[in-house]
């Protein structure tokens, strides 16, 4: 057997084959499953990677099916595991019988209907592709089952057969109305739904067989499924052939069925009946059913024996149900239906339950007819005897009472009377039977006529009286009508209980046995019918009788009544035994010795309406145990026993009752044992529970114990109470863990108090978090792995959430398949934190999924570990290098091969992956930590016993590993890698290069760029480690390597190739080898395509800018030529471009080649297209070149770029020059304080004097370049000048300026002072003025006086628009203009201001204000030329601005100033604004007039001249003041005494006649009455000023054509005076 067995069986697949002939050998014994449970871990660990062979399976099977068929409590888990077993197998799709798979899948789900869960997926999984409709039926058989859990997992496995289910119609026909499970009939549906099974009639006959079942909810099933399918058809059956078919339902019934079936069968007949009564349509129906029911569904029910039978209670409760339901349905057949049964009646003398059927039939029946029908009354009355028979059976007679109140309805006040004798022989009489039976009749009479006639009967007195009597017989029949009240009234009884208790409690305590029996009964009647409400209000009252010291009667009446509670309905059972058993519980250790007996005996009664079987026979030891807590003994018995006790059914009510107690008192003991197994306890009971909410009330109580257990020091004792906590989640809702459980089990996974508890935590989390679903679990792995990877968290949190994954892996096991490389990447990363703590955790969750899935799962495990091998921090190196090893170890013996050499274990992975594991431990070998390669080396040694075999063997895959490692961009793989190779050459010695380079010229062709760029980096590291006379002899076999990777596709391979080629070692005749190469295929490519002929010469090119960046100087004299040389291409440009690497010296004693070469590129020849392209590469080029160059090298740079400018005046050339220079200006760092003069020339020049716009804006940027550059300059030189340092910056700004003045004087004067061609388009002053502007507002005083000259000159060579467009600058020019500077610097700015109001004065509209202002201040100035500058640009300011009154009114005060220049200046500037004159208001003509009439009598002779024309330029504006001002004030001065007055009088009058023309002087005439005398008077003064400004007034009126003639006299008077001073006279009117 045993070589058979290895034969058959890999090794591979059932690590414990070794197990299994002895395990066949016991099955062939017919030995104990739980004696021989060792052999049967053969079962164990099989693999899932693979079916197992079919040969494999016929040797398994027969243990699977052994361990099936003789399965018990105590082989629970050996099932699980041949289930588990059957499972994986079935989902590899394994050939495996499937008829004797689902015989024994039937075997153990009827034994352990627990595993239903379990079973349920191996039966889903065979019916995918085994199971076919013959083997189908078993489903079927095994689908008839009491217990939903089973049924569930067949429906959903027949949900997934891929076979036609007609055959199993009936089945999922009647799961589909499932009341216990509404998801399964919601699946069962759409599974009809789904395969297009349509109800049809012949579904009836298998509905009808099921209705034999013997399970109940089966039966009940089956009847439901009958009526549906009747009601289905009917909706497309004629209604006489569905009357045809309940005949003939009836009529199979009636043949299948008779008196002698058995007693499930018969309560079939009535499940069946009650469903169908609507169906009932016809008399005929109704006898047949009838007859079925007393003829032979309760045929022989009667005698006293049947109690003893709970199957016949059951069968005459299910018949009269059925009966009393018909009744009902038909009630308008009432007539017909009391013939019927009187002719039953009548007919079956002798047949004890057609009888008794027949009479509660009658009451039935009774009720339809009218109050007061003789009838009705008769069947009261005939009821009412056999109630009050002697002898009478109880059962019979509760049967006859619950169909009597409606019979006393509407009776008025016989019924009354009938109540009231009932109530008398309840009391009084001699005979039991009747005492009951007058009680129930009485009961019921009192709920036909209502509670409201309780009075009327006067019920409560005499009750008290007979209670209280010394006549046991009458305290006997008080309490039954207690009873009988309560079960007839029932909620409607609970208002009256609180008077009925103290006599119940009095009772309880009686010295009749009788009594005693009768009290209970009552107790149990009223209990049994108590509400929720009477609960909750009843409860209260006992408890406080219990708590009555010195009152132990009080007492023992509550005790039993507390124990009577027992009998609630199961509703309000569960309600009140949460209460109860902890009070009897209590109440057994009372002192008093009656008291005690009670208590226990109310605990025995809890124990007798157990329904569990199990529990039930353990309910002596569970007392025994709740009655001494002292006793750990027999608690650890009782423990035992649970532990031991196999669960077949569900748990009830009153087992929680029993049993939580005890397991809270267990959970609170110190001993680790008893915790442990009242954990295990807590969470078998909590599946087991029938009714989730009966649990409710006990699991606060037992969560808080629980979770202490689960924190508790002892491992096992956390392990046990983790398992109870999934098993819990299985069995409860999940809004009991998700709302209570699961926050507290993430708090303490996350708590920082103990390392202890976080691992309790983790370890309950995960087996709750498995129990809860595949959803669940997604979400908080994905938290976990989020929080445990935020390192702002603590180091206790993220070791509690990484501990999760310890646990995880195990409750889960195959299932956790998916999440194992997600995880494992997590943990391994997690070994690298900077907590040990948490390196720790997590090394240990990473060691459980390597041992768990390393062998079955070693393609995801491996990968990540030998990744993890080259992390940056040695911590997780370690961790990942004693993985690997403990992996390795793993598959080896799993294959038998431990201790062999790894690489030639065929059975351990596959050979390539053997050859990459060993790769990558040899390169760990060489890691800088000690502890690391230390580990390496001894997994080495270990795995590898002949290093220069293995390290042959591998090293392609090592030298892959190697290479692939260099070029990952990580340091510590690069790192380890490159100390490898030194390993290996020197290990290697002169063979090193032999036997490396064939692998190297091999994956140098590798289409990934990753290995070609590792190639390039592990020749470097060759070139490191090796001699140089080893290189020198190989160095030929590396140049066409190098060749090739240098040109290569990717940048970073490039770069790594010219890293080798430039190599100290690999000497000059390397570079010189490749180099040219390069050149001419950047130059010229060989002929290809272009789309091939671009990225070639990219290739090419940057190659050689690498080699440029290792040998520059090498590189830069093999280039040059060849790149200078015309036609100068795109290729050639960018080649220059790459020399920007060189050493600034070479670059600069190569400029007068490079320049040239680059102008040239950028001058398009005449006649070709410009090519932008080359245009933009050469400036990009020049500005790489250009920014090397630092303060020595400029002059040569500015030489150069000047020459080519000068070599040919052509606007392209001026273009190409004016962009390098802007290029370089925009790129340069180096200070240009030395040559900004130097370079600003060619730049004005080519700027100015542009023609072309293209021309013109490359100039402008150069400017625009060079102006930000020294705006910079000279703010760093400001600065530092601020901080102390030397003010030459002002100096040199000057210099700057001034230069830059009469550069552009120097082209002005080439174009006659016209507008330059280069200030005519927009944004021409751009550049232009800031420089000046910088150097006005920062610069010394003659900076200022250039800069002020520099912007008039620019204003006057602008064109009119452009100007315009830059008027701002005005703004600068005025605020200088008003601060103390130098005379000089006011004149050339006021000069510079009036060029710009004179040009474009319009548009300086906003500048006004500021412009008054400034010039009226510098009428105060002290030199004359800004005095007289400021008056002319006031009076052209005048003409311009319309609102000049507020200007003459300060004119006019600042006339009377003390100093006499300024009131010359102010009176002036007031004469010529006025000249520019608008109307004025009154005010300012008061204020001018009296200025001016003031200064012509001034002691100053040039005041009075100036005042003299202002007066008379006022009265030409203002002609209506004119008799005001020269009557009374000049007329009358021209004959004053003081020479003064006549000289002012004179000049105004000459000046009024030259100002004024006619007008004026046709005011001097009406003015001066004799004009001519006094004329002749002035000429003959003996002032000179006086006659000189009456010459004035004498050829003014000369000039005038209308003026008067003078006579001969006058005139020749007037000629001769002219004459003496000098003045010619011809005036037209001589």
């Amino acid at each position: 057997m045993r070589d058979i067995v290895a034969a058959v069986i890999p090794i591979e697949s059932v690590p414990n084959r070794a197990l299994v002939p002895d395990a066949l050998l016991a099955v062939a014994q017919q030995a104990s499953t739980a004696d021989i449970a060792g052999h049967f871990r053969c079962l164990e660990g099989i693999a899932t990677d693979g079916a197992l062979s079919r040969a494999s399976m016929s040797i398994l099977m027969p243990l699977v099916l052994y361990v099936f068929n003789t399965a018990t409590s105590k082989t629970m888990s050996i099932c699980r595991v041949a289930c588990e077993l059957l499972l994986s197998q079935l989902q590899l799709r394994a050939e495996i019988d499937a008829p004797r798979l689902l015989k024994g899948a039937h075997e153990v789900i009827n034994a352990l209907p627990t595993l239903a869960p379990v079973v349920g997926d191996v039966l889903q999984e065979a019916c995918r592709y085994l199971v076919d409709e013959d083997a189908a039926d078993q489903i079927c058989a095994t689908w008839v089952h009491e217990d939903v859990a089973v049924r569930k997992v067949c429906v959903r496995a027949l949900g997934t057969a891929e076979f036609d289910l007609e055959g199993c119609q009936p089945v999922l026909f009647c799961s589909a109305f499932d009341a216990d499970d509404q998801a399964m009939a919601e699946e069962a549906k759409q599974i009809l739904e789904d395969r297009e099974l349509e109800p049809k009639a012949q579904l009836l006959t298998p509905l009808l067989d099921l209705l034999a079942a013997q399970p109940l909810p089966v039966r009940a099933l089956a009847a439901v499924g009958i009526r549906e399918l009747l009601e289905a058809l009917s909706e497309t059956m004629p209604e006489n052939l569905l009357g045809k078919m309940c005949t003939s339902i009836l009529k199979q019934l009636m043949t299948r069925y008779d008196e002698t079936s058995e007693p499930h069968a018969r309560v079939g007949i009535a499940l069946g009946l009650k469903e169908l009564q609507n169906h009932f349509t016809s008399e005929e129906h109704l006898d047949f059913a009838l007859e079925l029911l007393l003829d032979k569904a309760a045929s022989g029910l009667g005698g006293r024996d049947l109690e003893q039978d709970e199957r016949l209670v059951q069968l005459r409760e299910s018949c009269i149900a059925a009966g009393l339901a018909l009744i009902e349905t038909h009630q308008e057949s009432s007539g017909h239906l009391l013939a019927v049964l009187e002719s039953h009646i009548a007919s079956s003398a002798g047949n004890d339950g057609l009888q008794l059927c027949g009479v509660v039939f009658l009451g039935g029946v009774g009720k339809h007819f009218q109050v007061g029908d003789p009838q009705a009354v008769a069947i009261r009355n005939r009821l009412l005897d056999i109630l009050l028979q002697p002898n009478s059976v109880e059962s019979v007679q509760k049967q006859i009472q619950r169909v009597m109140p409606p019979l006393f309805k509407g009776g008025g006040e016989a019924s009354l009377d009938i109540g009231r004798s009932l109530l008398e022989k309840a009391i009084s009489s001699g005979d039991l039977s009747v005492r009951r039976g007058a009680a129930l009749g009485l009961g019921a009479c009192i709920k036909g006529v209502g509670a409201v006639h309780l009075k009327s009967l006067n019920v409560w007195e005499p009750l008290k009286e007979a209670v209280e009597s010394k006549v046991a017989s009458k305290r006997q029949g008080a309490l039954l009508c207690y009873e009988a009240m309560a079960l007839s009234l029932g909620r409607t009884f609970e208002p009256y209980i609180k008077n009925v208790l103290p006599h119940m409690l009095d009772r309880f305590s009686d010295t009749d046995t009788v009594v005693r029996t009768c009290a209970r009964g009552a107790a149990k009647g009223i209990m049994g019918e108590l509400s929720g409400h009477g609960v909750k209000t009843t409860l209260p009252l006992l408890l406080e009788g219990m708590g009555v010291r010195d009152a132990w009667r009080t007492q023992l009446g509550s005790i039993e009544l507390l124990a009577n509670m027992a009998h609630c309905a199961p509703k309000q059972l569960a309600q009140a035994l949460p209460e109860v058993v902890p009070a009897l519980c209590s109440a057994v250790n009372n002192m008093h010795n009656k008291v005690k007996v009670a208590a226990e005996s109310g605990l025995a009664t809890v124990g007798e309406v157990i329904t569990n079987p199990e529990i039930k026979g353990l309910v002596p030891e569970i007392l025994g145990a709740l009655k001494d807590p002292t006793d750990t003994e027999q608690t650890k018995k009782v423990l035992d026993l649970l532990l031991n006790t196999a669960f077949v059914h569900s748990v009830d009510a009153p087992s929680l009752a029993l049993v939580c107690p005890l397991l809270v008192r267990v959970l609170k003991e110190r001993s680790a044992e008893m915790k442990k197994k009242g954990a295990q306890i807590v969470g078998s009971i909590g599946q087991l529970v029938r009714d989730k909410k009966d649990f409710d009330p006990y699991f606060p109580q037992l969560l808080p114990h629980l979770q202490s257990a689960l924190v508790d020091p002892i491992p096992d004792v956390r392990a046990t109470t983790a398992v109870a906590f999934g098993t819990l989640a299985r069995a409860l809702p999940d809004e009991t863990f998700t709302k209570e459980l699961l926050p507290w089990l993430f708090a303490t996974l996350k708590s920082s108090e103990s390392q202890v508890e976080r691992s309790g935590a983790a370890h309950g989390l995960s087996e709750v978090l498995v129990a809860l679903g595949r959803e669940r679990i997604d979400d908080c792995v994905e938290e976990v792995i989020k929080h445990a990877e935020d390192t702002t968290c603590s180091a206790d949190v993220r070791e509690g959430y990484l501990g999760l994954f310890v646990w995880l892996p195990g409750s889960m096991k195959d299932s956790f398949l998916p999440y194992v490389e997600k995880v494992l990447k997590c943990l391994m990363s997690a070994t690298a934190d900077e907590s040990k703590s948490v390196r720790d955790i997590a090394t240990r969750a990473a060691g459980v999924i390597c041992t768990r899935f390393g062998m079955k799962a070693s393609v995801l495990v491996m990968p990540i570990l030998e990744e993890t091998l080259f992390h940056e921090s040695h911590y997780a190196r370690h961790s990942a290098i004693n993985l690997v090893g403990g992996v390795v170890e793993a598959l080896m013996k799993g294959a038998r091969q431990f201790g062999q050499d790894l690489l030639m274990a065929e059975g351990v992975m596959t050979r390539e992956k053997r050859q990459f594991t060993l790769a990558a431990l040899y390169m760990v070998r060489s890691d800088e930590q000690r502890a690391v390669s230390q580990a390496a080396t001894q997994v080495w040694k270990a795995i590898v016993q002949n290093t220069p075999r293995t390290l042959k063997e591998i090293m392609p895959i090592l030298i892959r590993r190697i290479i692939t490692n260099l070029a990952s961009g990580s340091d510590e793989k690069v790192h380890v890698a490159s100390r490898c190779v030194r390993e290996l050459v020197e290990k290697l010695g002169a063979r090193a290069m032999q036997d490396l380079m064939p692998h190297f010229e091999q994956s140098i062709k590798s289409d990934k760029a990753l290995i070609r760029k590792g190639v390039c980096i592990a020749l470097k590291a060759v070139f490191d480690a090796a001699s140089k006379d080893l290189i020198r002899d190989h160095v030929t076999s590396i140049i066409p390597a190098v060749q090739q990777a240098i040109c290569d596709p990717e940048e970073s391979v490039r770069r790594a190739a010219s890293a080798v080629i430039a190599h100290d070692e690999a000497g000059d005749h390397t570079l010189h080898a490749v180099i040219p190469p390069l050149v001419d295929q950047m130059l010229n490519p060989p002929a290809m395509t272009y789309a091939e002929v671009a990225p070639s010469r990219e290739r090419a090119m940057d190659g050689l800018s690498q080699l440029v960046l290792l040998q520059p100087r090498v590189v830069m004299n093999k280039l040059l030529p060849k790149l200078s040389k015309e036609p100068v291409d795109l290729m050639k440009v960018r080649g220059l471009g790459c020399l920007a690497a060189c050493d600034s010296d070479d670059i600069i004693r190569s400029f007068a080649v490079m320049i040239p070469a680059l102008v040239s590129a950028m001058v398009c020849p005449e006649g070709l297209e410009e090519d932008s392209d080359l245009r933009v590469a050469a400036v990009e080029s020049a500005g790489r070149l250009m920014q090397q160059i630092d303060g020595h090298g400029l002059s040569v740079l500015v030489s150069e770029l000047t020459a080519a400018r000068e070599a040919d005046a052509s606007p392209e050339r001026q273009r190409a020059v004016a962009s390098l220079f802007a290029e370089f200006l925009r790129t340069t760092t180096a200070s240009l304080a030395a040559y900004a003069s130097v370079i600003q020339a060619p730049l004005l020049e080519i700027t100015l004097t542009a023609t072309a716009e293209d021309v013109w804006a490359a100039g402008h940027d150069a400017l625009g370049a060079l102006s930000k550059a020294k705006t910079a300059n000279v703010q760093v030189r400001q600065k530092a000048a601020a901080a102390g340092a030397s003010g030459d910056d002002v100096e040199v700004l000057a210099v700057n300026v001034s230069e830059m003045r009469d550069c552009i004087e120097t082209i002005a004067e080439r174009f006659d002072w016209q507008t330059l061609p280069g200030l005519s388009f927009p944004g021409s002053l751009e550049h232009l003025y800031p420089i000046y502007q910088v150097a006005l507002i920062n610069g010394a005083p003659e900076a200022r006086q250039v800069a002020a000259k520099g912007l008039g000159d620019l204003v006057t060579l602008t064109a009119k628009p452009i100007l315009e467009a830059h008027r701002t600058f005005a703004g600068p020019l005025i605020r200088v203009l008003g601060d103390r500077f130098d005379a000089f610097v006011k004149v050339a700015i006021i000069d510079t201001l009036r060029l710009l109001l004179e040009k474009v004065g319009p548009s300086l509209k906003q500048f006004f204000p500021q412009l008054q202002t400034a010039h009226v201040k510098c009428l105060s100035d002290t030199d004359a030329q800004v005095r007289s500058g400021s008056c002319a640009t006031l009076g052209l300011l005048a003409g311009l601005n319309p609102r000049t009154d507020s200007l003459l009114t300060k004119l006019a005060k600042g006339a009377s100033a003390p100093d006499a220049d300024v009131r010359r200046s102010t009176l002036q500037a007031l004469v010529t604004v006025q000249s520019k004159l608008t109307p004025m208001n009154a005010a300012t003509q008061e204020a001018v007039s009296a200025a001016l009439l003031e200064a012509i009598v001034a002691e100053d002779e040039e005041e009075r001249v100036i005042a003299a024309r202002g007066v008379a330029l006022f009265l030409v504006a203002v002609p209506e003041k004119a008799p005001e001002m020269l009557g009374p004030v000049v007329v009358e001065r021209v004959q004053h005494p003081n020479w003064i007055y006549r000289h002012g009088a004179c000049c105004t009058l000459a000046g009024l006649c030259a100002e004024g023309g006619e007008a004026g002087y046709t005011h001097v005439r009406e003015a001066v009455g004799d004009f001519q005398d006094a004329l002749r008077k002035l000429l003959e003064d003996d002032k000179l000023p006086v006659q000189s400004a009456a010459v004035d007034l004498f050829l003014s009126i000369g000039q005038l054509p209308a003026a008067e003639p003078l006579p001969e006299g006058l005139a020749a008077l007037g000629t001769q005076v002219a004459k003496k001073h000098g003045k010619k006279v011809a005036p037209p009117g001589f």
